[in-house]
């Protein structure tokens, strides 16, 4: 994977002989270099600190985009792994992606890996935190999903809360007919954990594919121009 490498110091020992340089190219005693004026002084210091911030935000844009790269990449890799329900494998890709952009999005497929391989504490933390910084985005249903499915083994009442609106964001978002058997178990108050853990991971992926789609090709489900939009 990429990694960021960072200049070090250079020192430069070279010190020219200004009179032999000036004998060398025909520069006249007057022409030698001499200290600036303290009004040249003023004039430059602008001038050299807008430079220095130009700087600034250039290694900060272009330490930016290697973070993202590295991101995207180790998110992409996770998620291959995470089809193929290598759990354990995928949990490490994830962790790098998250140290480089800590978002909703990678907290939750944290949270995700660490439900599948029974590290419920762990998955609780990741989905409290990404529930914290969570700004709406489409990682959000990920989030709520995964919620329901960890305190429904630690606390079937606020599982079952959970749960609930789970059910109600989904029909919100993306209303496939699946979710009747999630509301029926709902209703019921009998959760089939394995069989509601595949309705939420089918439900989900369905979820994050269309938008997927919808970003890349501006087409699918959430085209407006389509009309099954919102």
């Amino acid at each position: 994977m990429r990694e960021t490498v960072r200049a070090g110091s250079l020192k430069n020992d070279f010190e020219p002989n200004i009179k032999d340089f000036g004998f060398k190219y025909k520069i006249n005693n007057s022409q030698y270099l001499t200290p600036l004026k303290s009004g040249q002084l003023k004039i430059l210091l602008p001038v050299v600190k807008f430079l220095l911030i130009i700087s600034l935000l250039f290694t900060a844009s272009c330490d930016s985009i290697k973070a993202y790269g590295i991101y995207a990449d180790n998110m992409f890799i996770g998620k291959a792994l995470l089809k193929e329900q290598e759990y354990t494998n995928a949990e490490p890709y994830f962790t790098k992606a998250s140290k480089q952009i800590k978002d909703s999005y990678s907290l939750a497929y944290l949270a995700t890996v660490s439900y599948k391989t029974n590290n419920i504490d762990n998955a609780e933390s990741y989905i409290k935190e990404a529930e914290q910084i969570d700004k709406n985005t489409y990682a959000y249903l990920r989030i709520i999903g995964y919620k329901a499915l960890i305190l429904l083994k630690k606390d079937k009442q606020k599982g079952l809360d959970a749960l609930k609106d789970y059910i109600n964001l989904y029909e919100y978002f993306y209303p496939l007919t699946t979710i009747n058997d999630v509301r029926k178990m709902y209703d019921k108050k009998e959760i089939d954990m394995v069989r509601l853990e595949n309705l939420i991971d089918e439900q989900i992926l369905r979820y994050e594919n269309d938008i997927d789609q919808f970003l890349s090709t501006k087409t699918g489900f959430y085209d407006r121009n389509s009309g099954s939009g919102f």
